[in-house]
């Protein structure tokens, strides 16, 4: 017989993994947790925004009926032991150990236990996957968790060793040097952030806050913008920039944002 093999992994390794492995897994991540939870409300159509609720409400609906049972049986009990419901030698001899009226009562006492017996089984059918899918999505949910965790420390890592190589640059020819190995990093939309009009053919990689000004040349500090606006902005602060040429704040601001730049 060929020995089994071991089925690989198929969760990368937070502490090692890049910040591009991390950016391509949380997006399928949070689609299977969005999935998971989908189909989990699908379980529980009556109250679909609530299903941990739901489960709560079946567990305590199972324990009513355990105590329901337990209380019958005690019933049972009771008129098996009441002299009142027992039958005469005679009746008792052709296997009717009770009166007819205590007979009748144990009838409806089983009648009712058959009821409970059948709910009970109903619930335990809901309970079981309602758990399942609860373990399924809380796994999920954890997941996304650890990634954006580990892609937020990334990020952070990165941030302080571009700022350390900024901090090392100790003139604006070091800076413009660092700045050409950052351009490659700089993520690039159609739109200037600034006028928000078109990149153009030969965009340039402006500083928003400027070196000039003390700003480095890190990521955070870099974006794409028009030659116009390169060309009008030079060595000026964004705020006196945007006052100096009657721009809209808040439209810049939030642009630069989307970008992930420091505003």
């Amino acid at each position: 017989m060929k020995p089994r093999r071991r089925r690989r992994s198929s969760r990368v390794n937070l502490r090692t993994a890049s910040i591009q492995a991390l950016e391509r897994l949380l997006p399928s991540a949070k689609s299977r947790l969005q999935q998971a939870e989908a189909e989990y409300a699908t379980r529980v159509p009556s109250n679909p925004d609530a299903p941990q609720l739901e489960l709560r409400k079946v567990e305590l609906e199972l324990g009513q009926i355990e105590r329901g049972l337990e209380e019958i049986e005690r019933k049972r009990q009771r008129i098996f032991q009441d002299p009142r419901y027992k039958s005469s030698l005679l009746r008792s001899l052709v296997s009717f150990p009770l009166t007819s009226e205590g007979q009748s009562q144990l009838n409806e006492l089983s009648s009712e236990a058959y009821t409970l017996g059948e709910r009970r089984h109903q619930l335990l059918e809901i309970q079981s996957r309602l758990r399942y899918f609860d373990r399924v999505v809380a796994k999920r949910r954890s997941w996304v968790m650890s990634l954006e965790r580990a892609l937020t420390e990334r990020r952070r890592r990165k941030a302080s060793l571009e700022n350390l190589k900024a901090a090392a640059a100790s003139n604006n020819t070091a800076h413009r040097a660092l700045a050409a190995s950052i351009k490659r990093q700089l993520a690039r939309s159609c739109l200037c952030p600034y006028c928000g009009g078109p990149l153009g053919d030969v965009p340039h990689a402006d500083h928003i806050y400027p070196i000039a000004k003390g700003g480095r040349s890190v990521t955070r500090n870099m974006v794409w913008v028009c030659s116009d606006c390169n060309q009008m902005k030079k060595d000026l602060t964004l705020s006196a920039f945007i006052r100096q040429f009657g721009l809209p704040r808040s439209e810049i601001e939030q642009r630069l944002l989307d970008l992930g730049k420091d505003v």
